[in-house]
């Protein structure tokens, strides 16, 4: 491989974990911003969720476009396409992200017509948690850190413990008074979007192990 060639393929390299970095931000901001709209209330907040959700659509579209374009001119074997395939799969669970972002958005909706304010307090408490596995889940990525990676999808388990917790507390509170059922059933929906945004983070880490190790590694068992 020539020299200015090298140097166009590790500028397309770069331009790829720029744009990768630019979704993972993205959807972080989106799950961040629907946690604040249902603790608030703010169905204004919301419905910004819900329209950006096409922009990042179209942005991990744009990464796949990208990386097929990379790989049919430069054919990259052994870590260089370890790291596109990386990206390309990463990528996915950072839309999926996205898409139970807009779901929890969507709920505010329901919550405002029935006019009661959510038990939200809680619920933040476990978003924060998700949205911080997120963020580190994206650093560990770039930074090819496995270590840092497999620390992040320990959380998981803090996660998946608070959704167990509150949603039996919810069952509770929904036997004991039926006219939380509508409002209990959409808070119960909000809570699973947030556990499975915490599987997404864990799966970003494994495409860490993935790019660094070359093999495909369950760190949350």
């Amino acid at each position: 491989m020539s020299e200015l060639i090298r140097k166009t393929y590790d500028e397309q390299l770069k331009t790829l974990d720029e744009m990768f970095v630019k979704l993972g931000r993205a959807s972080a901001e989106a799950f961040s911003n629907a946690i604040a709209a249902v603790e608030n209330n703010d169905s204004e907040l919301a419905e910004q969720v819900i329209e950006n959700d096409i922009t990042i659509n179209n942005m991990e579209v744009e990464i796949e476009t990208y990386a097929v374009r990379i790989i049919s001119l430069q054919q990259p074997i052994g870590i260089e396409l370890r790291k596109i395939v990386s990206i390309l799969k990463a990528s996915s669970d950072l839309e999926r992200i996205a898409d139970h972002a807009v779901s929890i958005a969507k709920s505010v909706r329901r919550v405002d017509e029935l006019n009661i304010r959510p038990l939200a307090g809680e619920l933040k408490t476990m978003g924060e948690t998700a949205h911080g596995m997120v963020m580190d889940a994206i650093d560990a990525f770039i930074s090819n850190d496995p270590s840092a990676a497999q620390a992040v999808a320990d959380r998981d388990e803090e996660v998946d413990a608070n959704f167990k917790r509150l949603l039996n507390d919810l069952v509770k509170e929904m036997q004991k008074d039926q006219g939380l059922t509508e409002l209990g059933t959409s808070y119960a929906s909000t809570l699973s979007n947030i556990e499975r945004i915490g599987d997404y983070a864990t799966n970003i880490c494994e495409w860490t192990v993935y790019n660094d190790k070359a093999k495909l590694v369950e760190l949350n068992k």
